[in-house]
């Protein structure tokens, strides 16, 4: 901020977005005690749009009108945001200021050509890298606590940018995607044909960098261009609120306990059915309790960090879709390198409607078996017409009953439906 304000900008009003309950959050609320800077809080509410950033795109079209106003600033690490609000300053005559963080983030390149200035932050790495995931040449992997020294800010920045390109000369990557990404993707490749050495870290991102640039200049075989199709997929479990300190001394980050906690890291070729194959290895599909394909689909793309995901690279399924076209969907987004390979693991946490299920005197205990559990699920999802369309999978009840409990929730969302085309 400071420094904005130094760079000829002394009148820079800051506002800032986020959902209603950081204005109560103590650490936000040191934020909004500095002079110029407010809150806006937004309600997450819609079923296929990202409420920040509409919330971001018609205040920026407000200031596009307003005559006193001379410059758009925007901070964020979303390249599409930065587009649209780009295009807004633009066709509303004002200049495009672009602050972003002092990391190689894959797309930026072409939008901070075009963006009027651009401020870059240097922020010091406060959290430590407690948690590693491997990846083997036999496409398993494992994930386990592991102190990793962070390299310096200036170093992973040309690393990742060096790989970058080596990458889009290899054909595995396009300057809009991600290097972490694609890097791993090229690795698995090489590994098989015994260019590369195995196993790879995948976890941290700047243990994987530095490992393929160190791999491909120490190599005898320079990698090929690539020839095949994969699905990456670094599982992580639905992130809980809060870190106490103790758990922030063993896992670093909600992030880096969302990681340890989803399992093992894999990685697999193309195919016809590689939409429902992910979905088995993430656990939305089995063949116990959780038999059908269309409510594990349904379970997957409502999962909060999967939707993001789907809803930024545009493949998030529609209520006019089929489940064949949101197959088809996932099969694009499985094989896409546009973002970090983060997928949201299933089954999600059982315990609230274990507590439920046994207040309403329908389990003995909360430690009931899966199958006792299931009975009483669907006992209650009769009685609770409130819970919407009828699930018959352990997870799809799990899903529509907590959908039911946290009604008030103000991060919850609409849920994606979808066409059922009879197939599964």
């Amino acid at each position: 901020m400071q420094n904005l304000k130094k760079a000829q900008m002394p009148q820079l009003s800051t506002l800032i977005f986020a959902e209603p309950t950081r204005q109560s959050s103590p650490k936000w609320q040191s934020l909004f005690t500095e002079r110029g800077v407010s809150f806006l809080p937004v309600v997450r509410s819609g079923l296929v749009s990202e409420p920040n950033d509409e919330a971001i795109l018609m205040q920026a079209g407000r200031l596009c009108q307003q005559s006193d106003v001379s410059c758009i600033v925007l901070f964020t690490k979303d390249t599409v945001l930065m587009k649209r609000v780009m295009h807004q300053a633009k066709m509303g005559m004002k200049e495009f200021w672009l602050v972003v963080l002092d990391t190689k983030v894959s797309g930026t390149d072409t939008i901070e050509s075009q963006a009027s200035r651009v401020f870059r932050l240097q922020l010091p790495r406060t959290v430590p890298f407690k948690v590693r995931a491997l990846l083997h040449s036999d496409a398993s992997g494992e994930v386990f606590l592991e102190d990793t020294p962070p390299l310096s800010g200036a170093d992973a920045r040309k690393q990742k940018e060096s790989l970058h390109e080596f990458l889009i000369h290899k054909q595995f990557c396009s300057a809009e995607d991600n290097t972490h990404h694609a890097a791993v993707k090229c690795w698995y490749e090489h590994v098989l044909l015994g260019a590369l050495s195995s196993p790879l870290p995948v976890f941290p991102t700047e243990a994987t960098i530095q490992f393929m640039c160190e791999a491909v200049a120490g190599s005898a075989r320079q990698p090929s261009a690539r020839t095949g199709n994969y699905a990456l997929c670094l599982p992580h479990a639905p992130a809980m609120f809060g870190l106490s300190k103790a758990n922030q001394t063993v896992y670093g980050s909600r992030l880096q306990r969302a990681i340890l906690r989803g399992g093992a890291p894999f990685i697999m070729p193309e195919s016809d059915d590689l939409a429902v194959q992910v979905l088995k290895r993430l656990g939305y599909i089995d063949s116990s309790l959780n038999t059908s394909v269309v409510e594990g689909l349904l379970v997957f793309i409502n999962g909060a960090k999967n939707k993001k995901q789907l809803l930024t690279m545009g493949l998030l399924p529609s209520p006019e879709d089929t489940v064949k076209q949101a197959l088809c969907l996932l099969h694009r987004a499985f094989l896409s390198n546009r973002l970090p390979p983060l997928w949201q693991r299933a089954p999600p946490d059982d315990q609230k409607v274990r507590d439920m299920l046994q207040k309403q005197g329908l389990i003995s205990s909360t430690t009931s078996t899966k199958h006792e559990v299931l009975a009483a699920m669907m006992k209650l999802s009769e009685r609770k017409r409130q819970c919407g369309h009828k699930m018959k999978t352990y997870n799809g009840l799990v899903w529509s009953l907590t959908r039911f409990v946290v009604l008030d929730d103000p991060m919850r969302r609409e849920a994606v439906f979808l066409k059922n085309d009879g197939c599964h």
